[in-house]
């Protein structure tokens, strides 16, 4: 089992989408199952000003590599 660290924000989030007893693990695979992921809905906007924010910018190549996808 892998031991990972996290925000008390994301704590508090996967906690809150908790199903009585239900192990965090479980809770984690159902979310990203669904697809519930901000990176999914996130606006052209949004994405354009995390950009300037983080100031990391990749070529389209670096893109597709790091995403795993083939062009």
């Amino acid at each position: 089992m892998e031991t990972i660290e996290i925000s008390k924000a994301a704590y508090n989030r996967i906690m809150s989408k908790r199903r009585g007893d239900e192990a965090i693990s479980t809770v984690i695979l159902r979310e990203i199952k669904k697809g519930n992921n901000k990176a999914d809905k996130m606006s052209l906007r949004e994405e354009i000003d995390m950009l300037k924010k983080t100031g990391t910018y990749y070529t389209r190549d670096e893109a597709y590599k790091i995403l795993g996808l083939e062009k």
